[in-house]
Formats: C-alpha cells, structure tokens, sequence
C-alpha cells in the first residue's frame, strides 16, 4: 500500500485529522518515541495475553492492531521534553498532574503518567543525556509554558456543553 502524503501546514486538513497527525509526528521520532515505543510493547503484551497466538478469528496475523489514546502520546511528548530539560522524573509527573483538566479531557482521564512512563526508563534515559548531571527539580517557567502548550495541541478537551474545543477559534 503507498504511503499517503500529508501537508507539511496541517491546517489544510480538518481538525481532528489535523491533531491526530500531528500527535504521531510529536512522538515519531527523538525522546517521545522510547517511552510511546515501550507502551506500544506493554499494550502488546497485555492484548497477546488475553487471546494467545493461535486462536481466535486474526490467529495468523503477526502484529496487533493498537488504539492509542491522545493523552498516553501527550504523556511520552512530556517525557521526552522533560528529558531535554533535565528534569526529574518526580517534577514531570508533578508538573503534567497540575496542567492536566481529566473532568474535561475527552479520553483518558483515569490514565495516569506512572502507567505509561516508567521511572527505570526515564531515568535511564536522562542520564545517558546528561552524563555526571543532577536532575532539576525545580519548575521552570519555560518548561511549564512547553508542556502547556503541547498539551493544548494535542489533548482534545470539551467544553461545559461535552462538545470539543477548538483549538483553531482559542
């Protein structure tokens, strides 16, 4: 099958579209990619585990298909951006728990950043950055500002009336 395309200006396509692409494009490549890669093995390994290889209707089939909310590639962008920060695994997950609105998230609101990031990882990750380095564990404003801004692109939430919002009218 060829591979589509798409637009490099993403506001030539509808919203939703628009978001969808541009969350993959996030955690396609540089520090989002390790922990979204290593949920992708974990979501695979709990599905493999409730239908074993060799039954069921999709036996034959080498790879299964995953559905992968918003919020859990929201939480991998952050790791990843905490991580060129230099920051601690603890003022991430702090710093994500008070940007986070779950009552007005559409998906996802029970998800929570232990279950997808893992600490062995993410500190394994950042020392191999930032050799011989101690992790922040101060906020910084331009961290704060980052993560805000990424999590209003790509973390769909709804209004009082449980309709989405736009991020092209905000």
């Amino acid at each position: 099958m060829a591979r589509t395309d798409f637009p490099d200006d993403l506001r030539e396509l509808p919203e939703v579209a628009a978001r969808e692409i541009y969350n993959y494009r996030v955690v396609g490549r540089g520090f989002p990619r390790v922990f979204y890669k290593e949920y992708e093995e974990k979501a695979r390994q709990r599905h493999r585990r409730f239908r074993p290889r060799g039954q069921g209707r999709y036996a034959s089939a080498p790879h299964v298909a995953l559905s992968v909310g918003e919020l859990v590639l929201f939480l991998a962008a952050a790791a990843g951006m905490g991580i060129l920060q230099n920051a601690s695994y603890d003022l991430v997950k702090w710093l994500v728990r008070k940007l986070r609105k779950p009552k007005q998230e559409m998906v996802g609101r029970t998800t929570r950043f232990e279950s997808v990031i893992s600490r062995e990882t993410y500190n394994r990750v950042r020392r191999e950055n930032h050799p011989g380095k101690k992790a922040l564990k101060t906020s910084t404003t331009e961290l704060e500002q980052r993560l805000e801004t990424k999590y209003r692109l790509m973390v769909t939430v709804v209004d009082e009336r449980g309709r989405p919002k736009s991020i092209r009218r905000s």
